[in-house]
């Protein structure tokens, strides 16, 4: 078919339309031929016609008069903040407790979202995580109190401290807190152990370690290993969903690992009652010898150091060869998101300066993979509870044998890859003291970069801890 064409008697900006209606008529008519009397009559209960159409010059014209009659001075409503204002099928959310619509939404919108892209999961994967989430919290208030008081947890930390809006989030994840462990104690009571149940379990660990309830943290190490037991052991966790199964399994470990963590890291009152300022301990000797030079060769220099003159003893040596291997394996990759997480249980009881370089090879771990920008990483980053750990072990503050070992955990420990978890205030409290009490001789880079090299140096977070330093100094 030939179609006469001039295009110098049309506009030029309306040259093809003639074209394109004939080719949509004729194409409207075949599609008619081929459609029988049903489905003309079905779609039309489907396509509802507008009653008003206003040609796109009137609604230009209303758009401009609006513009104009806007008052001076007032503003436009702003867009309401991330994770709120998504509909979920869960009955009247208001009425599980404070907060718990904004929590909620704050979680699937979030939280899981990021969860999902930590395990690697497929677009329909994604989905199916989810939606068994999803479900759970809307059919069983165990689950609706564990995600709200994990996202509470989260929103609680990027608030300002002791402003009215920490307050409200804070009394609100103690109230969802308390409600999710008097529903787990009910199914407890009914003896019936399900993934629910144990994902609430994990839910409840990982926001007792935040909130540091230590109490509450020896009790779960028994009982969570109970309940695995109770369930069939662990190949029986996620077995009600195959789907994700494995991903249930994952967070019951990172669960277990908490634990394991908590206790071997925690300076516990009785701990601190028990010890006395005894004198240094002596370098070890004897057998000691051979095993401490045949294990500290591939150590830095200054855990080198620290060994040989006794401040630290050969049960930290498993946990810096277990970080080593793990950092050196990942050291040339820059992309946190194809770097997994470190972490290790120590086989032998940790002094206290043991206990601060264990945390902060794990922050330095979390800091440089990809738990560093994860939404949640201030349940497990924990950046301001850790610094003020230095504050309660005297000897990092009067030995001079670790005054170099204090500035390199404390630059570890306060610089989290996410800028917005720094704890500025102790951060710089403990650097005037520091520079007071301690290592007042470091006045450039340079030098702080020499001593960092003693320990753990990882050029990925060079920048980030010169900025650190420079800030912290005035320049």
């Amino acid at each position: 078919m030939f179609i006469p064409y001039n295009p110098t008697e049309m506009q030029p900006g309306k040259s093809r339309r003639p074209v394109h209606a004939l080719v949509a008529a004729r194409a409207a008519q075949r599609r008619q031929q081929h459609q029988s009397p049903q489905f003309q009559r079905g779609l039309s209960t489907f396509v509802v016609e507008p009653e008003d159409q206003k040609p796109k010059d009137d609604l230009d014209k209303d758009r401009r008069r609006w513009t104009v009659q806007r008052k001076p001075g007032r503003t436009l409503p702003s867009p309401g903040p991330i994770g709120t204002g998504r509909f979920y099928p869960l009955a009247t959310p208001a009425s599980k407790g404070p907060c718990t619509a904004r929590a909620l939404s704050y979680y699937f919108d979030i939280l899981l979202p990021h969860d999902s892209q930590v395990l690697s999961h497929a677009p329909a994967q994604r989905h199916t995580y989810g939606s068994v989430f999803l479900h759970w919290s809307a059919h069983h208030d165990i689950m609706l109190h564990g995600l709200a008081v994990f996202a509470l947890c989260n929103l609680e930390s990027q608030s300002e401290d002791l402003s009215a809006a920490s307050a409200e989030l804070h009394a609100a994840a103690l109230y969802h807190r308390a409600r999710l462990l008097t529903e787990i104690q009910h199914t407890l009571a009914t003896g019936q152990v399900t993934d629910l149940l144990i994902s609430a379990l994990t839910l409840l660990i990982t926001v007792d370690d935040h909130l540091a309830n230590v109490a509450y943290s020896r009790a779960h190490t028994a009982g969570f290993e109970a309940v695995i037991r109770a369930r069939g052991g662990e190949s029986q966790v996620g077995s009600s969903v195959p789907a994700i199964s494995q991903d249930l399994r994952t967070a019951a470990n990172v669960a277990r690992s908490l634990l394991v963590l908590h206790m071997q890291t925690s300076l516990s009152s009785e701990e601190s009652e028990s010890e006395s300022p005894s004198p240094p301990p002596n370098p070890p000797t004897g057998d000691w010898d051979t095993y401490t030079l045949t294990q500290t060769l591939d150590i830095p220099k200054g855990f080198a150091a620290l060994l040989k003159q006794g401040r630290i003893t050969p049960a930290s040596l498993e946990i810096l060869a277990s970080f080593h291997d793990w950092h050196d394996r990942y050291l040339l990759v820059d992309d946190p998101s194809n770097i997994p997480v470190w972490r290790h249980s120590a086989s032998r009881p940790l002094n206290r300066v043991e206990k601060c370089i264990f945390v902060a090879l794990l922050c330095l771990a979390d800091d440089v993979s990809h738990m560093g920008l994860h939404p949640a990483a201030v349940i497990f980053r924990q950046p301001r509870k850790r610094a003020e750990m230095l504050l309660a072990v005297p000897p990092l503050w009067t030995d001079g044998a670790l005054k170099d070992c204090l500035v390199w955990l404390w630059m570890v420990i306060t610089t989290p890859r996410n800028r917005g978890l720094t704890p500025v205030r102790v951060q710089r409290g403990l650097w005037e003291r520091i520079t007071r009490e301690v290592r007042g001789d470091l006045q450039a880079w340079g030098e702080v970069e020499r001593v960092l090299r003693g320990f753990v140096f990882d050029g990925r977070r060079a920048g980030v801890w010169e900025a650190t330093f420079g800030r912290l100094r005035g320049l």
